[in-house]
This record gives C-alpha cells, structure tokens and sequence, in this order.
C-alpha cells in the first residue's frame, strides 16, 4: 500500500497543512526553523494506532481539535486479497477500484473514519456496516414482536423488556421464562411464541456474526495500513555497546539492529560452544554489515569490527592500516550519530510496509557526510517511502526538485493587490510558491547552485528555467526514457520550474543576483512570446540564452510528444483521440500537474515506452542547454 499524501489539522502550530502530495520516492520538507516541520512528522506519527492524541496536541492559538488524513494507494494484488477475504468474487472492476484512493482520517478521540471518494474499496467496508444497520434493524423489529405479543396476553416474564439490548445469552433465560408460561395459555398461543422466539434467536445470532465479521474486517484493514516509524534522535543509548554479554546483547536495540541487519542469529551464535565455530558464525556475518555500512560512509576508511570473547561480544571501529579497535563512544559524535541513523534506519526498512520518517537528519555531521545520509535515505526509498525535514541544501538533491515540499509558516500573499496572510503552518509544492522569504528559499537555490566538489565555488553549469511544474515532469519524463548515453549526455542540467512564465522574471532576478549561469525555455505561445520580450527589455536578457520549445508558432512543452504517446501516457485515452488539434490544446488546464505528475511516476514505474518520434524531439530541445 501507498501513501500518496496527507493532510493535517488543528495540531500545535498548524490550522490546516493543506494537502501534502508525496514525491514518489523520497519527500522532502524544507523550510528554516520554527516553520512547523517537526509538527508535521510529530503529527504523522500520531496517526499509528498505538499513539494518543493528548490536550498538548492542541492548536494554541486557534480553536479546534486534531485531525490527520492519510490518503492511500492499494495494489491490484492488495485488494485482490481483499476480496477474497470478503468473500466477493463478481461485479467488481478491480483496476478501476484501485484507483481510487483509500482516504483514512484519524479523529481527536483516536477513532478512524474513511473518508474515500465514491467507489473505492472503503466502500465495500461501509456496504458492510450499512448491511449490519438492516440486520440490526431486522434483529429489533423481531424482538420488538416478541414482547408486544407476551404483553398483549399479559404474560410475566421478567427478563423481557423493551429497552432490552437482546443477545444470544439473554434470549436463552428469557426463552426458559417463557416456556414456563406455557401452562396458563392456549396450545396456539404456544406454538405462536415458539415461532417469534426462534425467528429472534436467528436474527439475533445473525446480527452478532456479521457485527464480529464486520468489525473484524474494519481492524484488519486498519492494521495493515502501513506504519509511519519516526526518528527525531539518535542517543547514546542506541549505539553499539563494545563489549556486551550475551545477556545484555539479547536486550540492547543497537545490537539487535546489528543483528537483523547482518542475518546473525544470535541464539545460535550463544548455544554454540566451541569457540572456533561461535567466531566463524559471527565472522561470516561482520563482512555482510562492513561492506554495506562502507557504501555508505566516505568520511574515512573505516570498518564495523565484531567478534566474540567469552560469553559475549565485542563491537569496535577498525581504521585502515591500524590493528586496534576503537569503541564507537571514542570516535566523532557525527560518526555515532551516522552510525545509530544507519543502524536503526536499515533495521526498521526490513519490513517493506513501513513509512520512514526523519526529522532533520545529520545535524551533528559535516556537510560532506550529509550527502551520505541521502544516500542512505535515497536507497532505503527502493522499498519504503521516506519522509524527511532539513534546512540543509546538503540533504536536497538539484536533480530532483520534484521532491521538495516548502514548509512556511504566516506566509503572506498577494489577492486582488491585498496582502493576506495565511496563517499557521502550511505545505507547498516548491513551483506553488513565490513568495517565500530568502531563508526558506535558500536551501533550495543553494543545492541547485552550489556544487560541492568544486569546492564550494557557485556552478558554472546549466540552469533551465521552465515554465512551471508540468514542463519539469513532462522534461524528467522524457529524460527517463532516453539511452544511457544520452542521459549522461544532459546529466548535468538543473531544471528550474517557476509557477507560470509570469514569475520567470522574478527566478531570473534572483539567478542574476546570485551569480548563476541560466537559460530560459519558453512555450511558443502568446504567453511565452510576451514573456520572452519582457526579459529581454527589462532585465537585458541575452536572445540566445532564451529557447523556445519549437519554431512552430502555439506549440508548448506538451507538443514534443508524438499524438499517439500523449493520448496514452498522459491523457490515458485512445491513441487516435482529437488527432486533428495539438496536444497542447487538449490536456485540460487545470489538471496539467497532476498529469504530469502521473506521467513521471509511470516512467519510473517503468510503464512507458516512447516513441522515436518523441526522444528525438525531447533531445532536440535539450541539446540547446548543452554546454
């Protein structure tokens, strides 16, 4: 299952977040500090079953009560298994149900509420419960005859009473109360009473075993909603202890980590007695975790040393060239730092169905070994999501802007020339907002600016200025589905996207300013044209720094692709649908970013295969931005 965005409300500093789209692998939250980041994960964190919200969970400022809504994402496999557990076999279309997002929202006093859009599979949840509201309602009418029947005749029968809760165990003393009338009243009377006592015995069990089942079902899909794992901290007590006992090894979360990392059994390595086999078995396992944890960690060489000796284990940090060990307390506090994230981080990834959430990863290491934990984090997102909160530029990778999620809090805009100011905190998509102040938006320029192995020189490298969000992802797209040789051929240009062309003069000011190399791609259209003269005679634009898509007057970003790629991987229509207009001129204005969106997410699901037609016009543009 998926996790395809959030929403938060009404907790600490934050009034409504809006909705947080995900990225598709890794999602970052950036914004300087205060802006309400460590709410937002705090406020995730939350939404696990095993968490409570409490008074301090309330917004200060404003009234209302916390609310967190996960929408989510069930693969055709998922839900398959689903409806076999619900025992539904017909009538379903399972891939347009899949499709529809699962909309789950915990409330205040810790209940969950589906919140799905029509059709989607909560819905089958609900057709449940509203089967148990006939059932309950059947179950009620019948009791309700029974005692009107005994009252009617003006039986005693102690235990019936209309505001009675009937269950099975009740009906069975109430039905020996009334078999004990029997002798005051006629033999067809009798026979009448066997029968309402029995038509409720049987509405009454079936109200209680489709209030189990339903029940049941509703737990079930709740707990196999993915658990959102937060870390805010790496302590002491989660480093690798040097020389534990076996004892203290088997309760120690470090070594534990360690061990399910490395697949060391720690049992057997402790019921194993000979002393040359115990150090094999942990030998074998060391050199697992050494090459893994090496990948990672470029500050230095060093290697993850374990072994055994006596009735326990001993955990050092070898350097290359040197015989001793250190104990992981005696090395740097950004190595026990890195060491603790890794091992924790890895440990909790095991389990495929968990969201990893962080909170401003790498504060006590170098800005160097910053990028090793994106590494870590990059490559954990193969099998979970990954969420995480920096101010650092060091933790945003240039290439994958798409990623950015800007956290600001009191940002204040411009509607109908008035300033408003939205207040809490929010969350936006990096191409949503321009408004953000300088050190909200530093991070940002500073990763797509700052390359790092130049020595902290600003680069001389290519930023592409687009349009807005749609051209990044229709771009990123077609990047994706070019040859190896090509992609290493543009792998170092650095899109850009703007909320529309009117806003490229602002992006251009601020490049201008910082001193970047940049070029500015433009549709070829009243707008692009507009906007093209007005970097020219406003800000003294070069003409050849400006490019646009194509020479053919009103083709726009969407027009590289051949007719029959976009109406099936973009507009997921027929291959011959409106063929005599432009592209452009039929992807329906308010929906090019979530197409878009969904278009980049099928090529790096590897569900796209372009067309010649396509690449060529993809790379035509993109040799323009060629150094």
């Amino acid at each position: 299952m998926k996790l395809l965005s959030f929403q938060v409300k009404h907790y600490k500093s934050i009034d409504d977040s809006g909705e947080c789209v995900l990225a598709s692998d890794v999602t970052v939250l950036a914004g300087k500090n205060e802006a309400g980041k460590s709410n937002l994960l705090q406020a995730l964190d939350k939404f696990n079953s095993d968490k409570k919200f409490d008074i301090t969970d309330n917004p200060l400022e404003k009234e209302g009560t916390p609310e967190i809504t996960l929408r989510f994402k069930l693969s055709i496999e998922e839900l398959e298994e689903w409806l076999t557990k619900l025992e539904i076999s017909t009538g379903i279309n399972k891939d347009k149900v899949a499709e529809i997002p699962v909309v789950v929202t915990k409330k205040a006093d810790n209940t969950y509420v589906f919140d799905s859009p029509s059709g989607s599979f909560t819905d089958l949840l609900k057709d449940g419960e509203d089967n148990l509201k006939k059932v309950s309602d059947e179950k009620d009418s019948a009791f309700l005859k029974l005692t009107d029947y005994v009252d009617d005749r003006g039986l005693i029968v102690p235990s019936l009473t209309p505001e009675l809760e009937v269950t099975t165990i009740l009906l069975e003393g109430i039905s020996t109360e009334v078999v004990s009338t029997f002798p005051s009243i006629p033999p067809e009377d009798q026979e009448e009473l066997k029968v309402l006592l029995e038509d409720t015995k049987s509405k009454v069990l079936a109200y209680e075993q489709l209030s189990s089942s339903t029940s049941s079902n509703r737990k079930s899909f709740l707990d196999s909603l993915p658990r959102l794992v937060f870390f805010d901290s790496f302590d002491q007590e989660e480093l690798l202890p040097y020389e534990p006992t076996f004892e203290e090894a088997r309760k120690n979360k470090a070594v534990q980590n360690y061990c399910l990392i490395a697949g060391l059994n720690l049992q057997e390595v402790v019921d194993t007695t000979d002393t040359q086999l115990r150090r094999k078995l942990v030998g074998d396992k060391a050199t697992v975790i050494q090459g893994d944890f090496g990948e990672y960690w470029l500050q230095d060489e060093i290697d993850l040393f374990v072994s055994t000796s006596g009735d326990g284990l001993i955990f050092g940090i070898k350097e290359k060239g040197k015989t001793y060990e250190f104990k992981a307390q005696q090395r740097s506090k950004g190595l026990q730092w890195f060491l603790s994230f890794y091992l924790l981080l890895k440990a909790e990834a095991s389990n495929k169905q968990n969201i990893i959430i962080v909170d401003e990863p790498g504060l006590y290491v170098h800005a160097k070994a910053q990028n090793d934990i994106l590494r870590v984090l990059t490559d954990l997102s193969k099998n979970n999501q990954i969420i995480f909160s920096t101010h650092s530029p060091y933790l945003i990778d240039p290439t994958r802007l798409d990623r950015i999620r800007l956290v600001i809090k009191n940002l204040t805009r411009k509607i109908d020339k008035k300033e408003v100011v939205e207040s809490g905190s929010k969350v936006f998509e990096l191409s949503s907002v321009h408004t953000a102040d300088k050190d909200t938006l530093t991070p940002i320029i500073t990763a797509i600016g700052l390359d790092i192995s130049k020595q902290l020189t600003f680069a001389a490298d290519n930023n592409i200025v687009l349009e807005g969000i749609s051209d990044y992802n229709f771009i990123m797209g077609g990047l994706g589905m070019l040859s190896k040789t090509d992609q290493e051929k543009f792998k170092d240009i650095h899109l850009i996207p703007c909320q529309g062309a009117d806003n490229i003069p602002m992006v251009i000011s601020l490049l201008i300013g910082w001193g970047l190399s940049y070029k500015i791609l433009l549709d070829n259209d009243d707008k692009g044209k507009v906007v093209a003269s007005s970097l020219t005679e406003k800000l003294q634009v070069e003409p050849q720094k400006i490019v646009l898509v194509s020479s053919t007057d009103n083709y726009c970003i969407e027009d590289l692709f051949s007719k029959s790629d976009f109406n099936k991987y973009v507009l997921d229509k027929p291959e011959t649908y409106e063929s005599s207009k432009l592209n452009s001129q039929v992807i329906p204005s308010g929906k090019k970013a979530i197409l878009s969106r969904e278009f980049l997410n099928k090529v790096r699901g590897g569900t796209v295969k372009l067309s010649p037609e396509t690449k060529k016009n993809i790379k035509s543009v993109l040799n323009n931005f060629l150094v």
